[in-house]
């Protein structure tokens, strides 16, 4: 049976409480018409409400505890509500709309005594991201909320320099005697031909390297110019920690994580809040606050794709012991609006005072 759209929309509304009485009559026309609407109606419900039973912990793996409730629900409803339950039994999916525009331009700087040639920057503002070629060859990914500065060749230069603020996944172009050097404020990363990420937003605590193919090797920015640290190889990642000025080095069986974004997509494994958190407030253009020092505890595994801020808000207070409350944007003087701010709890909290 397939239903019409404006009764999906309907009975989706429904579910997080956000239907009016208009539509609330019109859910009930659709419903008494015919015993197989009421069926199908029951069967979105039933679903949801086996959602609700999902065991709280202090770590949500909530891709497996969506594969554990589908088991038992009836094969005939599965197809025809799998879009609902995935939404009702799990954070997932979480996409950027590549809507709008990207900041995406050349900077024609004036030059300066000594300067060899006018410097390039790319610039993606939040809930974008783009994705271009260095006048060598090598292919770019930027995320959203990030800027990356470059020369305009790299021609007559003993290093390509580029310099990185936020996050890029780069496959370098091969070319030997001249190596791709990506800089930091803390770190920098230096290669001949590979493909890796990396996440380096100022506003973050650490700094992220994810190799995916070829050999990455790690500078230091003190000391001896160019000491490697340490060298990488694929499915290896460094997190450098700026508090304890400190670098661990982990491996990894998948790079999922590091690197889905490029499609639009992104991954948590084991996370903890602040990082599911900064990484919505780039993607959708928010400012989050946690309220309570006992969220920091919690950590999640999921997918995100295909939701907005406020679905992924909703789905996030049904599924987990969180809720939130949603402060709208204003308009300024000038006439633009400010981000909108987004308080989450812990639902065992009564009152709760911002983190500083």
């Amino acid at each position: 049976m397939k239903i019409d759209k404006k009764i999906e929309r309907i009975l989706t509304n429904s579910i997080f409480g956000q239907i009016n009485a208009e539509e609330q009559a019109q859910l009930d026309e659709w419903m008494n018409t015919s015993p197989g609407h009421r069926k199908e109606a029951d069967a979105y419900h039933e679903i949801w409400e086996k959602s609700k039973r999902l065991v709280y912990s202090d770590s949500f793996d909530l891709e497996r505890l969506l594969k554990k409730t589908k088991k038992r629900i009836p094969e005939f409803r599965k197809k025809r509500w799998m879009f609902y339950f995935r939404q009702a039994a799990a954070i997932i999916v979480l996409t950027i709309g590549f809507s709008g525009l990207i900041q995406y331009y050349q900077n024609q700087s004036r030059m300066m005594p000594g300067e060899k040639q006018d410097r390039m920057e790319v610039k993606t503002v939040c809930g974008m991201q783009t994705n271009f070629s260095l006048p060598d060859g090598t292919e770019v990914w930027l995320n959203s909320g990030s800027t990356l500065r470059y020369p305009g060749s790299f021609k007559g230069e003993e290093m390509r320099r580029i310099e990185l603020s936020g996050e890029g996944y780069f496959k370098v172009k091969k070319s030997p005697g001249q190596p791709f050097i990506v800089k930091t404020p803390e770190i920098d990363i230096q290669v001949l031909g590979t493909e890796f990420n990396v996440t380096a937003y100022d506003d973050f605590g650490s700094v992220t390297v994810a190799v995916a193919t070829g050999k990455v090797s790690i500078l230091s920015k003190s000391g001896k110019q160019n000491e490697a640290l340490l060298v990488m190889y694929p499915n290896e990642v460094i997190e450098y920690n700026k508090e304890e000025n400190r670098l661990y080095h982990l491996r990894e069986k998948s790079l999922g994580k590091y690197t889905a974004w490029r499609d639009g997509i992104l991954m948590f494994y084991g996370d903890p809040i602040e990082t599911v958190v900064h990484k919505l407030e780039k993607w959708y253009n928010v400012e989050i606050t946690l309220a309570d020092e006992s969220l920091t505890r919690y950590r999640f595994t999921a997918t995100f794709e295909n939701e907005t801020i406020d679905q992924v808000l909703s789905l996030l207070s049904m599924s987990t012991p969180l809720k939130y409350e949603m402060i709208p944007a204003e308009r300024k003087p000038d006439h633009s609006f400010s981000k909108r701010v987004i308080i989450i709890s812990d639902k065992k909290t009564k009152t709760a005072v911002p983190m500083k």
